[in-house]
């Protein structure tokens, strides 16, 4: 998680959005003691349809070193972030959304596909919310 980013290594966190819109995440960086960069609409990160463009070409600008991109949203968001970000070496770090009925996995409800082939998944209340791009994204 963000802890395990902030220790070891000197790191930075580039989150496109705005402070207040996603005010735990916020927190939760300023908890763990992780610099962040917020690409929002005052940063000309999102109000033309240019964010994830904006995103990448600062990610591969950080002088860090092993950048790792956090991301949430909606699938079709997730998914050009991994086809923008993951040719250019970056890690990238996904949190999905998916109904979470029971919690503990039994259900299946929170099923996510997974890389390995047809018929592999993965349970965003178990194993995840938070993904490698490259366990859920081809």
């Amino acid at each position: 998680g963000a802890r395990g980013l902030a220790e070891g290594a000197p790191g930075r966190a580039l989150v496109v959005g705005e402070p207040e819109e996603a005010p735990v995440v916020a927190e939760r960086l300023r908890e763990v003691g992780l610099p962040c960069e917020w690409l929002g609409r005052e940063a000309g990160g999102g109000a033309d349809g240019r964010a994830l463009e904006r995103a990448a070409e600062r990610a591969a600008t950080l002088a860090v070193s092993r950048p790792v991109v956090l991301a949430s949203g909606p699938e079709p968001l997730l998914q050009a972030l991994a086809r923008t970000l993951l040719p250019l070496g970056l890690e990238l770090q996904v949190a999905v959304e998916a109904p979470m009925t029971c919690g503990i996995g039994v259900c299946l409800s929170c099923t996510v596909p997974g890389r390995r082939g047809p018929g592999f998944y993965r349970r965003a209340c178990v194993e995840g919310p938070v993904f490698d791009a490259r366990e859920v994204f081809a």
